[in-house]
């Protein structure tokens, strides 16, 4: 081997030996960092696993509120409150069938007409009466928040206040229920909140949550009626 040839492998093994330099390593890691994080229009910053697990939470609850309450006016229908024609009290309602011994969403038994039209699931899995994680992070109660515990329900058309369910002279029967996830952190709630709303503002919107940690998170449902 010539003196030039000794050379050029030389500096090949010390290539080899050194690895990459300093800058190289610096310029990695910035691009890393870049990749690994996701920076949503309000600025609220998450790595993307979560942003991830965010948007599924949210794709879960949007499909779970059309199976409790959606209207498809161009498909057959449905959801709860379409083919039984009331709002369930709890998530279970969904897919364990109804009985004269429950309660819709304003505290009235099911007559016995109703329950017949329960013929199937409205979800794919079951609800647990003690809780079911939708997705990690995110555990919704079975019984759906209403008036007063998540204050939501029916306002009253005359005052405009909230109250438990429509009665009397003098009301409208819009109102809202929602799907109540216990002991969320505070990080989760705001990173759900911006994917279904766009912001971080747990006092409006359709994800409710107050300043606390953890906290209870409501994914609102607008409603008319029982």
């Amino acid at each position: 081997m010539n003196q030039v040839s000794r050379w050029s492998a030389k500096a090949l093994v010390t290539r080899e030996k050194t690895g990459f330099s300093l800058a190289e390593i610096i310029v990695a890691t910035a691009i890393l960092a870049i990749l690994g994080s996701v920076v949503i229009s309000t600025g609220f910053v998450v790595s993307s696993g979560d942003q991830e697990r965010y948007q599924t939470a949210a794709d879960t609850l949007s499909k779970l509120a059309q199976a409790i309450a959606g209207n498809e006016p161009t498909n057959a229908q449905s959801s709860f409150k379409w083919v039984v024609q009331k709002y369930p009290r709890q998530l279970s309602q969904l897919t364990t069938p109804i009985t004269t011994a429950e309660t819709d969403i304003c505290g009235a038994p099911y007559s016995a007409a109703l329950t017949a039209r329960w013929a199937e699931p409205f979800w794919p899995t079951e609800f647990r009466s003690t809780g079911t994680i939708l997705v990690r992070g995110f555990t919704a109660q079975n019984d759906l928040g209403t008036f007063p515990e998540a204050n939501l329900g029916y306002r009253n058309g005359t005052t405009g206040a909230f109250q438990a369910a429509p009665s009397g002279v003098g009301f409208r029967t819009d109102g809202a229920i929602s799907i109540r996830m216990t002991s969320v952190t505070q990080a989760d709630a705001e990173g759900l909140d911006a994917s279904v709303d766009g912001t971080v503002d747990g006092s409006a919107g359709t994800v409710r949550y107050s300043p606390s940690n953890p906290t209870s998170v409501d994914y609102v449902i607008l409603v008319s009626g029982c």
